[in-house]
């Protein structure tokens, strides 16, 4: 996703050291950053937290679910 490496690059931070910092391995944040793999609903807020994307932000697709809605 392009927002996760734009925020990456904008914090001067490498993967292994992104991927540290939301506790996840390297390739989980590799996948998420090329959009090759979503950020899990469990994850979702730990990576809010970390980086400051909202979470509807980082999965516009469940937004209603991370913000408690009813779909």
């Amino acid at each position: 996703m392009e927002t996760l490496k734009a925020w990456r690059e904008a914090e001067n931070k490498s993967v292994p050291e992104a991927a540290t910092d939301v506790g996840v391995k390297r390739a989980t944040w590799w996948r998420w950053e090329n959009g090759i793999r979503p950020i899990g609903i469990d994850s979702v807020d730990r990576v809010s937290a970390v980086t400051g994307i909202p979470a509807s932000k980082l999965r516009p697709d469940i937004a209603a679910k991370i913000n408690g809605e009813a779909a």
